[in-house]
């Protein structure tokens, strides 16, 4: 949707990207987030250049340059009430998805990625998959945790989406980060 897709990648100039970098920066992004969608921007324009689709690098060489210390790890945590608040505000189809996040030590971009069959019933274990070539890492699920994920796998196939979405679908980054933004705000927490 931003304007940068509309432009053809032969007219690409570097006040295009610092147009886009600003309204991402502008948009809350932080300086971390910026990095992570330039290194794959630019990771696709020099693939661009090595099949001789565009002559050069000089639009996003200097424009997409990473921000540095910027990957610092987050601090913020949420007290039991906010996360309460959060979870209050959140809308019926991400409320799942929220829930999840409030009863296990996980990554929202881990969350997308269970399936049922990841729900080991009989020990009350939940195999989360962590990366390529590494073996799944299992959490024993305390009552409240097993019963939510048992609730979240009632009526679905074992290759179905754990927490999915309300049309059985997957989670995708940009709509549980909009809806925890909506949620946040709704609960008047911090940005």
């Amino acid at each position: 949707k931003d304007p940068l897709g509309k432009v053809e990648l032969s007219k690409l100039r570097p006040m295009h990207l610092a147009g886009w970098k600003k309204r991402v920066l502008a948009l809350g992004g932080a300086r971390g987030s910026f990095n992570r969608d330039a290194t794959s921007l630019r990771a696709a324009l020099n693939l661009a250049r090595r099949r001789l689709e565009v002559a050069s690098d000089l639009a996003w060489r200097n424009e997409l340059k990473p921000f540095e210390n910027a990957d610092g790890r987050r601090t913020l945590y949420l007290k039991r009430d906010e996360r309460r608040r959060l979870l209050e505000n959140a809308s019926v189809e991400a409320r799942p998805f929220f829930t999840t996040l409030a009863l296990l030590p996980m990554r929202p971009g881990d969350v997308p990625k269970l399936r049922v069959e990841d729900l080991d019933v009989n020990h009350k274990m939940l195999r989360v998959h962590v990366g390529k070539g590494k073996p799944p890492r299992q959490i024993p699920l305390p009552g409240e945790a097993f019963a939510h994920f048992k609730e979240c796998a009632k009526g679905k196939l074992p290759g179905a989406w754990l927490v999915s979405r309300a049309d059985g679908g997957q989670w995708r980054k940009e709509a549980w980060r909009d809806e925890i933004k909506l949620a946040a705000a709704g609960a008047k927490l911090p940005k």
